[in-house]
Formats: C-alpha cells, sequence, structure tokens
C-alpha cells in the first residue's frame, strides 16, 4: 500500500509500507491554501452533504467520468477497521464519495469526503492514517481491487472535513500506481476539486 498524505498548509509526503520497516518522505510544491469560507466546527442543524450536489456533473474534472455516488450515514461502511473507531470518537456524521474513471489512464478513483465535528478531529484523523500501517478508507469500486497493495491513498484535511482518494488500477498493474502518475491525480481530486467543491457548498 502506498499512502499520499497531503495537508493543505505542507506538502506532499509519500509513506510506502512496501516490503520496508520504515517509510520513505518526499516532498513536492505547496498545494493551494483552503479557503475560509469551510468552517472549522459542524454545528447543530448544519445541512448534510448532498452527494448530488457535492459531486454534480457539470462539475466533474476535465479527463475524467463520473461512474458512481454513495452518501454514507455509517461512516464505518467506509472505513476500514483500523481507521472506523477514530471516526466515531471523532463524531463523524457522514461520509459522501464518488468513483471516477481516467479518460488518459487505467485509473479508477473513489474520492470522499468525511464529515467530522471539528478541524481537531480532521487533523487528528489525518496524523493517525499517516502514521498507520493499515489502509484507510475502501475503495468503492465493484469488484474491488485483489489487495491494499493495488490502490493508493491520498488523503487531506479542509475545516472540520477529511478528504480522500483511493487510487486503483483497474488492469491491476501495480507499477502504474507509481508516486509519478497518482500524485498529479490525487492533487487534481484532493487539493483542488474537493476543496473547491466545499467551498461552494458555503459560499
Amino acid at each position: 500500500m502506498l499512502t499520499l498524505a497531503a495537508c493543505l498548509s505542507v506538502g506532499f509526503g509519500l509513506r510506502s509500507w512496501n516490503n520496508a520497516d520504515k517509510p520513505a518522505d518526499t516532498q513536492s510544491p505547496q498545494p493551494s491554501e483552503t479557503a475560509e469560507s469551510v468552517p472549522d466546527q459542524r454545528k447543530d442543524g448544519d445541512t448534510p452533504l448532498l452527494h448530488n450536489e457535492l459531486f454534480a456533473a457539470g462539475s466533474i474534472p476535465d479527463g475524467y467520468t463520473l461512474t458512481k455516488t454513495q452518501q454514507l450515514d455509517r461512516c464505518e461502511d467506509a472505513a476500514s477497521e483500523d481507521i472506523a473507531p477514530l471516526l466515531e470518537s471523532s463524531g463523524c456524521s457522514q461520509v459522501v464519495r464518488a468513483v471516477l474513471s481516467s479518460n488518459n489512464s487505467p485509473h479508477l478513483v473513489t474520492i470522499g469526503v468525511v464529515n467530522l465535528d471539528s478541524s481537531q478531529s480532521a487533523e487528528q484523523a489525518h496524523s493517525n492514517i499517516e502514521t498507520s500501517h493499515e489502509t484507510a478508507f475502501h475503495s468503492a469500486i465493484a469488484p474491488p481491487p485483489r489487495s491494499h497493495g493495488d490502490t493508493v491513498l491520498g488523503f487531506n484535511t479542509s475545516g472540520h472535513f477529511l478528504l480522500y482518494a483511493v487510487v486503483a488500477d483497474a488492469q491491476e498493474q501495480p507499477e502504474s500506481n507509481s508516486q509519478e502518475q497518482v500524485q498529479p491525480i490525487v492533487s487534481e481530486l484532493v487539493d483542488d476539486y474537493l476543496v473547491e467543491r466545499l467551498q461552494d457548498q458555503y459560499n
């Protein structure tokens, strides 16, 4: 499993647990800053995110095709056993996710937004996932990848939301999930698209 960790205030880090005792870190240019319009706290009475609004057909980035959207009230349905308890203790109220297929590569990407109670909870979840040796979120494609080694996880935070992407190769060729191929996908779909969609929800 490869994990691409990105925080809006720092650069990318690549963490690999494939036959390595210690993760290897690399850095890339800084992602864009988050907008102040995304709140740090979820308030009682806040309208839940709607999958058909968050992933509106006209909003999908060029080069991708939307194949599936889901709105999950049970956060554990999207998360691994390792991360599900953390999401529950962080006040997770929903996970909204979608599957996009790349028009220019064999990648299928599950992107998701996890609705937590505060930015502190989102940052704590980010930290825990970054240091975990387990995959954090399931791919929503069917059939699922044969093993965790066939996927790459990228994740980020924005306000009280945790954002993620699970990148899989539809042809199940692990070499296509190299950092050089996957990092631009994670940057475009997590740091740009999902952050911008959340900004739109609060403007």
